[in-house]
């Protein structure tokens, strides 16, 4: 697959970063730029690059010691189905761990319910509406968690 996993730490890379996050969720999900971007200063910003192109983005929100909440991932739409997303989620995973978390949470959109709990995630409550989209609360331990 020949993906290279990137910490976003240069305003170009962010750029890049925020024109995908911005064309699958405001653009294909309808989600108002303003409720996609928030706390952006607060995460720790990864992208992912196959032959030169960002083709999935995500970030992790530190909000305790011990716990961080994975927050919107987004693959191209021409590079979904690949595997790219999986692999992204495993990337993330190992940062948080490597930083000290050992709990991971997240808000799956519920068409997006499947893929994680096939990389071990849970459902922990009941459906919520956020950004006028069905989503369910998740969570993941991680080593030593």
């Amino acid at each position: 697959m020949d993906l290279q996993f990137v910490e976003v730490e240069t305003p170009e890379d962010f750029d890049v970063y925020m024109q995908l996050r911005k064309q699958v969720f405001c653009g294909e999900q309808g989600v108002p730029e303003s409720l996609e971007i928030e706390r952006e200063d607060e995460c720790w910003h990864f992208l992912v690059r196959q032959a030169g192109h960002v083709v999935a983005t995500g970030r992790v929100l530190p909000i305790a010691n011990d716990a961080a909440k994975i927050q919107r991932v987004a693959v191209r739409k021409d590079a979904r189905r690949q595997g790219i997303g999986a692999e992204l989620m495993r990337h993330m995973e190992g940062i948080a761990a490597e930083r000290g978390r050992t709990r991971l949470l997240l808000h799956a959109q519920v068409d997006a319910v499947p893929f994680y709990e096939a990389l071990g995630y849970e459902v922990t409550g009941a459906s919520f509406v956020e950004a006028n989209i069905v989503h369910y609360p998740m969570r993941k331990g991680l080593a030593g968690g």
